[in-house]
C-alpha cells in the first residue's frame, strides 16, 4: 500500500500526509503482530488504533477499486470477442 502512495503519478501526496501514512504503517504492522498472535481468530476486534484504522480502510479500499477494475476489464474482453464474432 506504501508503494502505491508514494508513487510519482496523480495524485501527488504531500511529505506532511507520507509521513502519516508512515505511522500509520506500522501501526498496522503492530496490529497484524497481535492479530497473528491471537489463539482464536474471533477474538480479533480490529485495531485499537485509528492510523491502523486508516491502513485496514486503505486495504479495503484498494480491493474494491481492484475487483471493479477487473469487471470492467472483463466486460470489455466480452463485448471485444462478441463484436469480433458478430463482423466475422
Amino acid at each position: 500500500m506504501s508503494v502505491i502512495l508514494r508513487a510519482s503519478t496523480a495524485p501527488r501526496l504531500d511529505a506532511r500526509t507520507m509521513q502519516r501514512l508512515a505511522r500509520c504503517a506500522v501501526a498496522y504492522d503492530e496490529y497484524k503482530r497481535e492479530r497473528d498472535r491471537l489463539e482464536n481468530p474471533e477474538d480479533d476486534e480490529g485495531p485499537d488504533n485509528d492510523d491502523a484504522w486508516l491502513y485496514e480502510d486503505l486495504h479495503v479500499y484498494r480491493r474494491l477499486i481492484t475487483k471493479a477494475r477487473d469487471k470492467e476489464q472483463l466486460i470489455e474482453l466480452i463485448f471485444e470477442a462478441s463484436s469480433q464474432t458478430f463482423l466475422s
